[in-house]
């Protein structure tokens, strides 16, 4: 699938979460896949896709997730989705993002958010 034709069945951007905002400092760049029904249907993206999913960008290749229910619990399965002539590689490195999410920050503080005033010098910010 090439770009265009990408954004030709996508919509705009949304709120992103603690492991999208990690996806997008440590992997960037990053967007947002929300696709309309017609693009599911015609098999172009997965059903996750309606909701808006984050993706990976890489020249014309790209990949997102997506997840499945497991058996008996609340808990689901991660998988990845490519598309692009660097399908593989792309897939390959959002799997990398996901495991060192789960493995460095899942179940971690979260962000830390500080407000200052803008006439605060930069050199008393807390680092």
């Amino acid at each position: 699938m090439e770009i265009e034709q990408f954004r030709s069945h996508s919509s705009g951007p949304s709120g992103l979460g603690q492991r999208q905002r990690f996806q997008q400092q440590r992997g960037g760049p990053l967007g947002l896949l929300a696709a309309r029904q017609d693009a599911v249907e015609r098999g172009l993206v997965t059903r996750a896709a309606l909701r808006g999913v984050p993706t990976l960008l890489r020249g014309s290749s790209f990949a997102y997730r997506t997840k499945r229910p497991l058996e008996g619990g609340d808990t689901f399965e991660n998988g990845v989705y490519a598309h692009g002539p660097e399908a593989d590689a792309v897939a390959d490195e959002y799997v990398e993002l996901l495991r060192r999410w789960d493995r460095d920050l899942r179940g971690g503080p979260g962000a830390r958010i500080e407000v200052f005033p803008a006439t605060r010098p930069t050199s008393e910010l807390s680092r």
